[in-house]
């Protein structure tokens, strides 16, 4: 299943039509959308949900009220209840070897003061149907199994709570349900118990020796309660959800005030030294460099034409001339001594030699010098010093850019009295989310515990059923229902302990692999294997030696529960596309790369991911880039009062 493109009309934040580009390519199946928070990111999310599953939609604001108050409250705060608010999902599937083009649209609008009118259409290949527009539910199970989905849309909280040992096992346990389809075997059960309690009530009434009378009670009144704080959290989470939109505000008023530049003026002071510093250096390095010989330079073309010259006379000076003339001085007086030679060719040799030195020293006082020629600096040597001497103006130019923009920066930040009432503004409403926040987790904590209480009660009431059913009465009708319902209980139990059992062992492994293809190291040859009883995960090494949980890192443990989603998204045998909100929140730098290089390519066929500015940064953009089919950006426009959505990532990562 690949979804195409999915259109918003006056829904939540995106008031007026928005359509989304969203078909991937072979090679290339990511979709990066990049949005700040309150923007809209969650509302696109929960588009996504709704026009698929409408009132059985998982969505992040639905809350515990009627279907048709929240559907109101989906349409645009500017746009009249009776124009009503619109999604439509184009999705290609295929069916039975065949492509097939699928189109949801799905309206409302205010009928009448207190009733919202929906409207579902599918078209298959431009074609309207009816009977899939009627009974839609049914069909998109087909495609996306609701039981399964949260398998391939989840966000950083669903990673925090895999990562965390005592909340993985339940998130495990819900995973593999879904995916075996134990919640329907489940369900038949509890159908079964409802059968077992009439027919007890019945024989009880006769026999009057057991009763579930005050069981029944204890469960009415927990569900009760448990509905009640349930109703509390999700008013607590609307709140939360108002507030991160005005946190988003507050922080964008820190930015264009420039209050968030506070927090760095130490920082950009400590750097205008050390430049500061380095400039001071490359004068003093410049300054030692015109003393020596810099001023060369000015005369290069004279100290090539003085070495030319130099080249002319073969090295002869005075001193050299001097020399030869003594020396055939030397070679006259030995020839003078010789007695064979008569007084005729002694004349002649001498007068030989005569000439012949005259025509030297008439050679060598035309090009003669007493220059020393290797006191002048060569060609090369001027060179070199030109080339770093420009180097050094070169990075001195950069060092006055940098020094200039540092104090621009400076200039930029404003006195803490100025921003005195945006900053008090900010901190106020964190100081609030994170009060709801902490009162959530304890509403949480309180459904946790009245959840335990149903199930301690749930086994008795199961206890007492399973001795009413021994009991011998008069109703043998009701007797036989109960043994046949104990029985079928009973083999339902059994499927759905060798189901789980037959099914655990090639999950840990695929959960070993995916692992295995995130970390990318040696090292990590892990196993993990799921305990059929809890759902616990245990970690060994591949001699069979248990390590602790707690010996894996926090990012270590993040990429294991990315590898228990990976891995059971993969056992689910559906090829559906993966969306992915905000997941890197938590993670640190070096198992973010990991996520971003091992996972996101191979998540698969298509890939949508919604991260805020500082989770897919610069280097991870780069990283990405190669398998990004198309990116966005959403922004909420003041001017027109809604989010948009533009092409591209944000500019900071694409820098």
């Amino acid at each position: 299943m690949i979804l195409n493109e999915l259109t918003l009309v006056n829904f939540g934040i995106y008031k007026g039509e928005h359509t989304v580009e969203l078909t991937p390519t072979s090679k290339k199946p990511i979709i990066l959308f990049g949005a700040f928070n309150g923007s809209g990111k969650t509302t696109f999310l929960d588009a996504l949900q709704l026009v698929l599953y409408g009132k059985a939609a998982k969505t992040s604001s639905r809350g515990k009220g009627p279907y048709e108050e929240y559907l109101k409250s989906l349409i645009n705060r500017d746009v009249s209840p009776k124009t009503g608010a619109g999604l439509k999902l184009t999705f290609t599937t295929k069916q039975n070897g065949k492509k097939e083009i699928i189109e949801v649209s799905r309206n409302w609008f205010e009928s009448s003061p207190s009733n919202i009118k929906e409207v579902c259409e599918i078209t298959r290949d431009g074609i309207f149907d009816g009977t899939a527009s009627e009974r839609w539910h049914e069909f998109v199970e087909e495609f996306m199994p609701s039981e399964i989905s949260e398998l391939f849309f989840f966000d950083g909280e669903k990673i925090e709570g895999l990562a965390d040992p005592l909340k993985s096992s339940a998130i495990l346990r819900s995973g593999i349900y879904s995916l075996l389809g134990i919640n329907s075997i489940e369900s038949l059960a509890k159908s079964l118990t409802q059968i077992e309690k009439r027919k007890a009530i019945e024989i009880t009434k006769e026999s009057g020796s057991i009763s579930i009378d005050s069981e029944e009670a204890s469960v009415k009144e927990l569900n009760s309660k448990k509905e009640s704080i349930g109703q509390e959290k999700a008013g607590i989470t609307n709140q939360l959800d108002r507030l991160t939109i005005e946190i988003a505000r507050a922080e964008e008023q820190m930015k264009i005030s420039g209050a968030d530049l506070l927090a760095n003026r130490h920082a950009l002071q400590e750097n205008l030294g050390v430049l500061k510093e380095r400039r001071k250096g490359l004068t003093n390095e410049l300054l030692e460099l015109a003393s020596g010989m810099a001023p060369l330079l000015l005369l290069s073309e004279q100290i090539a034409e003085i070495r030319q010259e130099l080249s002319k006379v073969s090295g002869h000076n005075s001193k050299s001339a001097k020399a030869f003339e003594d020396e055939i001085s030397t070679f006259k007086q030995q020839i003078a001594l010789l007695k064979d030679l008569n007084k005729v060719s002694k004349d002649s040799v001498f007068e030989l030699f005569d000439r012949r030195l005259a025509q030297v020293l008439s050679e060598i006082s035309s090009f003669s010098t007493d220059i020393d020629e290797s006191q002048l600096p060569s060609i090369d040597e001027l060179s070199g010093l030109k080339k770093s001497i420009e180097s050094k103006l070169k990075e001195f130019e950069v060092l006055e850019n940098e020094i200039d923009i540092l104090n621009k920066s400076l200039q930029a930040v404003p006195s803490e009295e100025k921003v005195a009432d945006i900053v008090k503004n900010l901190t106020e409403k964190q100081k609030e989310k994170t009060k709801l926040e902490l009162k959530t987790e304890v509403l949480a904590d309180e459904i946790g515990t009245i959840n335990t209480q149903l199930d301690r009660i749930t086994k008795e009431i199961t206890n007492k059923l399973a001795q009413i059913a021994d009991l011998e009465t008069s109703q043998i009708v009701n007797q036989r229902v109960l043994n046949h319902a104990q029985k079928a209980k009973n083999t339902l139990s059994k499927f759905k302990d060798e189901l789980i059992s037959k099914h655990l062992i090639s999950l840990s492994d695929e959960i070993s692999k995916c692992f295995q293809l995130l970390h990318r190291k040696s090292k990590f040859g892990l196993k993990f294997e799921i305990n059929k009883d809890d759902f616990s995960l245990s970690i060994a090494k591949p001699s069979g030696e248990v390590v602790p949980a707690k010996s894996l890192s926090a990012g270590e443990r993040q990429l294991l529960a990315v590898a228990i989603l990976w891995a059971l998204a993969k056992s689910s045998g559906k090829t559906l596309p993966t969306v992915i909100d905000t997941p890197l929140g938590r993670l640190d730098g070096p198992h973010r790369q990991k996520l971003i290089s091992n996972y996101f390519p191979r998540a698969g066929s298509q890939v949508l991911i919604f991260s805020t500015d500082e989770e897919i940064t610069n280097e991870h953009y780069e990283s990405l880039k190669s398998h990004i089919a198309l990116e966005y950006n959403i922004n909420y426009d003041e001017s027109t009062e809604s989010s948009v959505f533009s092409k591209g990532y944000f500019e900071s990562a694409r820098a």
